[in-house]
C-alpha cells in the first residue's frame, strides 16, 4: 500500500511524509522515484557529487537500502555507493571499507546511501559534495532523532540545493518528527498506512503479555514457546529474541546453547562481521535463533520470521512498536509475547 500510493505523488515531483509500520515496503517507495529522478537528469561528473542522497540512521540499513538499490544498477545503469562508518572495533576493516567507499566516490555517483556521521566525515575531506543533489530521502526518521542525528542532518541538508525534492519516512509522528518534517519538507504530501500516526502494533502480529515471576519462571515458559513454536512451525521455526542488555544476550544464548538451540547473538559490542554474520543467520537459516539487544529493532527485514519475543520488555513504546514490527511483515502472519514481571517491569508498563 505505502509504495502504490508513494509512487504518483513522488514521481510527480512532490515532497513525501510516508507514515508506515516497519515491513511496509517503504524501502521501495522511494527507490523506484530516485530512479527515474536520477535518469530524468544529466548524470553528474565525477566532481559534482550524487543526483541523490539517502540518509539511514545505521549501518546495518544502509547496508540494507545498498544492496536494494544495487539490484537496479545494471539495468538503469547506475552508480551507486554506500557510505557508513562503526568499523572502529576492527581497525583493518575499517581502513579498508573507508579506501574502497573513496575510490567509489571519485569515480563518480549518482545516488549515495549513508549514514549521517560518515556522510559528515566524507564531505569535511572534500571526496564528495552534495551541489548536485536534487534528490534527498530521510529513511526512518523518526530513528535518526532517537540516536541524537538531529544536528549532523541538518548539517547535511545544509550543504544539499534548497530546490530539492525530500522523502521522509518514519514509523511515529510525534512533536519532533513534525518539526522536522517541517524543517525539510515543502508541501509535503502525507501519506499513513496502518494507521502509524498513533502507533499501534502490527494487525497481521497476533501479541501477548505473560506474566513472569523471577528469572526461573521467565526461562520456563521461554522455553515453553520455543518448543511450542518449533512443532506448530516446523518447516521454518526461526525466532528473534530481544533483551534490554549485552551482558543478558551472552547469558540467554549459553543458556539456550546447553537445551540444543543454534543461537546467534546480536548486539553493539559485537565486531561488524559479527553482526553481519547474526543478520544472515536470521534471514538464511530456517531454525535459526536471534538472541540480540535494540540494535535490531529496526531496519532488518527478515523473511518468514514468526516468533518475536520479549525477553525484557521494552525501554519505551517505540521500541516495542519496531521490536514486533520484525513480525508479521508483508501480509505474513506472525507472534509477539511481551514478558512482564510487576517486580521489575512496572515502570516500563
Amino acid at each position: 500500500p505505502l509504495q502504490a500510493q508513494t509512487w504518483p505523488i513522488a514521481l510527480s515531483g512532490r515532497d513525501v511524509i510516508g507514515l508506515a509500520e516497519p515491513g511496509s515496503g517503504k524501502t521501495f517507495a522511494f527507490i523506484l522515484p530516485a530512479i527515474v529522478h536520477v535518469q530524468a537528469h544529466n548524470r553528474p561528473l565525477p566532481a559534482e557529487g550524487p543526483s541523490c542522497l539517502i540518509l539511514a540512521p545505521t549501518r546495518e540499513l544502509a547496508q540494507q537500502i545498498g544492496q536494494e538499490v544495487t539490484i537496479f544498477r545494471l539495468m538503469a545503469g547506475l552508480r551507486i555507493a554506500t557510505v557508513y562508518g562503526g568499523l572502529r572495533v576492527d581497525p583493518w576493516k575499517q581502513r579498508h571499507e573507508e579506501l574502497a567507499q573513496a575510490e567509489a566516490l571519485t569515480c563518480g555517483v549518482d545516488i549515495v546511501v549513508a549514514t549521517p556521521g560518515r556522510l559528515i566525515e566524507v564531505l569535511e575531506t572534500g571526496l564528495l559534495t552534495l551541489q548536485r543533489t536534487t534528490f534527498f530521502v530521510l529513511d526512518e526518521a523518526d530513528r535518526m532523532l532517537d540516536l541524537g542525528f538531529g544536528s549532523q542532518v541538518k548539517q547535511i541538508a545544509s550543504q544539499i540545493r534548497p530546490e530539492r525534492q525530500t522523502l521522509m519516512f518514519s514509523a511515529t509522528w510525534g512533536h519532533d518528527i513534525q518539526e522536522m518534517a517541517e524543517t525539510y519538507c515543502g508541501n509535503p504530501m502525507k501519506i499513513v498506512v496502518n494507521a502509524a500516526d498513533i502507533m499501534p502494533g502490527s494487525t497481521e502480529v497476533e501479541q501477548h503479555v505473560l506474566m513472569t515471576e523471577g528469572l526461573d519462571d521467565k526461562n520456563k515458559k521461554l522455553d515453553e514457546i520455543m518448543q511450542r513454536h518449533r512443532e506448530q512451525h516446523s518447516d521454518c521455526p526461526k525466532m528473534l529474541i530481544f533483551v534490554e542488555r549485552k551482558d543478558t544476550v551472552e547469558i540467554l544464548c549459553r543458556l539456550l546453547a546447553q537445551k540444543g538451540y543454534q543461537t546467534t547473538p546480536l548486539h553493539g559490542d559485537l565486531k561488524q562481521d559479527q553482526r553481519e554474520h547474526a543478520v544472515r543467520t536470521l534471514q538464511t537459516v530456517l531454525d535459526s535463533v536471534v538472541v540480540a539487544t535494540d540494535v535490531a529493532a529496526r531496519g532488518l527485514d527478515i523473511k518468514d520470521l514468526r516468533l518475536v519475543v520479549h525477553y525484557d520488555m521494552a525501554i519505551t513504546s517505540e521500541f516495542y512498536v519496531h521490536r514486533t514490527g520484525r513480525t508479521g511483515r508483508a501480509g505474513n502472519k506472525g507472534q509477539s509475547f511481551v514478558f512482564f514481571d510487576p517486580r521489575h517491569d512496572s515502570a516500563k508498563a
